[in-house]
């Protein structure tokens, strides 16, 4: 199973194909984000929490994101369990 930062770059070059800028630097820049210093790629459950970090900001409304950047952001991070899916899971 591939993990955030495989999944964005097999989609980079078909946004790049496609001509889309906004989706293009997006990915770009996430890629570079979520990458190490030595080149590993930084595991899911960080990239989602540093992803959210940013949701979590603009929500504060202190951001330098556009609101079509955060919202490709919101494509990425999966939805937060609601108190119901929590116990339903537990149960």
């Amino acid at each position: 199973m591939m993990n955030i930062v495989q999944r964005m770059r097999a989609k980079l070059g078909a946004s790049m194909k496609a001509r889309d800028v906004v989706r293009t630097q997006f990915l770009r820049y996430w890629i570079a984000q979520l990458t190490l210093g030595d080149g590993r790629e930084m595991p899911d459950a960080d990239a989602i929490k540093k992803m959210r970090g940013v949701l979590k900001e603009a929500k504060s409304g202190q951001t330098s994101f556009s609101p079509e950047e955060l919202a490709l952001i919101h494509e990425w991070v999966p939805p937060a369990l609601g108190l119901d899916q929590i116990a339903e899971a537990l149960a």
